[in-house]
């Protein structure tokens, strides 16, 4: 864990700067290859592009998860979102359902409430953790992309069926 300042400067520099822009989905979009789309994510910063999708994938959530924990200065949200990251890679039950983790983290992100509770945590403030959060879930969401347009890629798919596809997928996410 690290200062406060650090993170946010950190994240405000190169977090932000490597997330997948529109001009990177449509170069994705543009390769004749899953190999060649995903090259295209070695210019967001992944690294190891060799293997399959799921794999760069994985690997790409691993170091991001592993960043985030690095540099979040408060253990009551590393704690939330390492029950989070263990649900979802190597599904351990959680103290807390992982639909209750994703309803409680809206709500305080909706109301900008400034502190959470969770069973054997203490409460984190919102203010100070904000940016880095903020990156962390839009990482989240660019995995879904990548997986969307890779996988889409993999069975040779038509760019129009690929863009459909990220069509629903934004719309599930709002």
């Amino acid at each position: 864990m690290t200062d406060l300042l650090y993170s946010n400067a950190y994240i405000s520099s190169y977090g932000v700067s490597n997330l997948l822009s529109q001009n990177r989905i449509r170069a994705m979009l543009a390769a004749p290859t899953v190999q060649s789309a995903a090259q295209v994510l070695g210019e967001c910063g992944y690294e190891h592009l060799d293997g399959t999708d799921d794999e760069i994938i994985d690997r790409e959530r691993a170091r991001t998860f592993n960043l985030f924990m690095e540099l979040c200065p408060d253990a009551a949200l590393a704690a939330i979102i390492k029950a989070k990251y263990d649900f979802t890679t190597t599904k351990k039950k959680p103290e807390i359902s992982y639909a209750d983790m994703e309803m409680e983290l809206e709500k305080v992100i909706a109301q900008n409430t400034p502190q959470i509770k969770y069973p054997n945590a203490q409460p984190f403030d919102l203010d100070t953790t904000g940016p880095l959060l903020h990156w962390y879930n839009l990482k989240q969401d660019e995995f879904k992309v990548v997986k969307t347009i890779l996988m889409g890629k993999r069975f040779e798919f038509s760019r129009d069926m690929i863009t459909e596809n990220l069509r629903g997928l934004h719309e599930r996410c709002k």
